[in-house]
């Protein structure tokens, strides 16, 4: 369950806004838009440090339900962003990457990384291993969203 402080609670059917890294005061474009579930704590520490280290601009936002999607929020992000990325800590396919791809193809088609288990049968094991085997883990997710920049 996801520990929010009395700010970042919102509506049930609304994304959280949770960062806006690298704020550039003259109102300049973010580099990419990154959409995040389960996975948010992973993608605001260590990753982002090291995005921002890189001047790498990022923001994030914490979708926590899928149905309903926050269409509006997901758009508007977009189009100022230009990218974005998904991450979820399960397969790709039918996911939030998958929705939010629906929304993005329709309303303001963005290119886009969906990052997740890509389409394998799942195993078993301890939860830490298999985030590292898929690359789930911070260092997993910096590499690929760092490639998706260039």
């Amino acid at each position: 369950m996801n520990n929010y402080t009395e700010q970042e609670l919102v509506r049930r059917e609304k994304a959280n806004k949770l960062k806006e890294l690298g704020m550039d005061p003259f109102g300049n474009r973010y580099d990419r838009t990154a959409l995040a579930g389960e996975l948010k704590e992973k993608y605001e520490g260590k990753t982002h440090e090291e995005l921002e280290n890189e001047n790498i601009k990022v923001r994030v936002i914490d979708i926590h339900t899928i149905k309903p999607l926050d269409e509006e929020l997901i758009v508007k992000s977009a189009k100022k962003t230009g990218k974005v990325v998904t991450v979820e800590e399960h397969s790709v396919i039918g996911g939030l990457g998958s929705a939010v791809a629906e929304v993005l193809c329709e309303k303001a088609p963005t290119k886009m990384l969906r990052i997740g288990v890509n389409d394998k049968f799942g195993e078993s094991g301890p939860a830490v291993e298999l985030i590292h085997k898929y690359e789930l883990d911070a260092e997993g997710i910096y590499k690929k969203v760092k490639a998706f920049v260039k």
